[in-house]
């Protein structure tokens, strides 16, 4: 296999994620307490290294693209954002205690959500916090 067969695998591997992250996000806006933008976030970042088309068309898309820029480029998360995160997981790891699931699942289902809830809210909630920061890891220009 040479250079230009492994690039051309590794960008389909990236498109395929991309696909499957997205529609992971539909998913997440039928059913309640799965997310939606963390899954568009993810697809976001496959697209910029596969689809530079599929890129631009999903961070253009009004508020959501928004959010997503945000975040892929500053690591911003809106305080409404932080909310929502916040009781969403909430309401999961009360789910989590109800349901008969054994001590080890729980708790490592428990775990995961402090986890998130900790990197969550210790992201910015602006730009305006991270102004001078520039974390361009995503090499299509916008």
């Amino acid at each position: 296999m040479d250079m230009n067969d492994k690039s051309t695998a590794k960008r389909m591997a990236y498109l395929i994620g991309g696909h499957l992250l997205l529609g992971l996000g539909f998913v997440g806006m039928v059913l309640p307490l799965m997310p939606t933008t963390v899954f568009w976030i993810g697809a976001a970042a496959c697209y910029s290294r596969s689809s530079p088309e599929r890129f631009r068309r999903l961070i253009g898309r009004g508020r959501t693209g928004r959010v997503i820029r945000d975040f892929l480029d500053h690591g911003v998360i809106s305080t409404r954002g932080k909310w929502a995160a916040s009781l969403s997981m909430s309401l999961s790891a009360v789910l989590l205690l109800l349901l008969p699931l054994g001590v080890v699942p729980t708790v490592f289902g428990l775990l995961g959500l402090g986890v998130g809830a900790a990197y969550v809210i210790s992201r910015p909630s602006s730009v305006h916090h991270v102004e001078g920061i520039a974390l361009s890891r995503f090499p299509i220009s916008r």
